[in-house]
């Protein structure tokens, strides 16, 4: 949002990761978007780290061209608990 290119955004996210499982999912996502694919892509990538509901939002914030929101959506929804049992 703020004019900062996703590999970078990304690159200073695995930076911050609080743990080395988090910035290795991170780093693959990254590395998947680096090689040409699409974040809904990168993110199936990871096997079942992401829920289907936050895979399906990424792909139509893409299609829609609004990734940039749908993630500030998303990412407001994980800090608030979403997907805690």
């Amino acid at each position: 949002k703020a004019g900062v290119p996703l590999f970078k955004a990304l690159t200073l996210l695995k930076k911050r990761a609080g743990s080395k499982k988090l910035g290795a999912v991170v780093s693959n996502i990254r590395d998947s978007i680096t090689r040409g694919s699409s974040m809904k892509n990168a993110l199936l990538g990871m096997g079942k780290t992401f829920p289907d509901l936050f895979i399906s939002s990424v792909a139509a914030g893409e299609a829609a061209g609004i990734t940039d929101k749908t993630l500030e959506k998303l990412a407001g929804l994980v800090t608030d608990g979403f997907g805690e049992d």
